[in-house]
């Protein structure tokens, strides 16, 4: 899935963090946050990820800009602080 998103998307910097707490249930769902430097909108990538990846369980997908994560993290914004803190990164290139 990680190669996957470098070369479908070609995103010069992009990190993928994984989020999920409490037991499984039927119900529950996956919180992907894709953090991209991409000149398309949030929207746009949400959507061409969202119809390219196969999933049979429910799966959120949060699309934000660096700036956007570095702005909303400053703010200690809570939902960027859990991903922070209790996510786990799936993949992360700087630079």
């Amino acid at each position: 899935m990680l190669i996957f998103f470098r070369t479908l998307f070609g995103l010069r910097y992009n990190s993928l963090w994984y989020y999920a707490s409490g037991e499984a249930e039927p119900e529950s769902d996956v919180d992907l946050l894709v953090i991209h430097d991409s000149t398309k909108s949030n929207l746009d990538l949400q959507v061409e990820i969202s119809l390219a990846l196969d999933h049979s369980f429910p799966l959120d997908i949060v699309v934000r800009k660096r700036e956007e994560i570095e702005t909303r993290s400053a703010d200690n914004d809570f939902f960027i602080k859990n991903f922070f803190e209790r996510g786990i990164v799936l993949y992360e290139q700087t630079g």
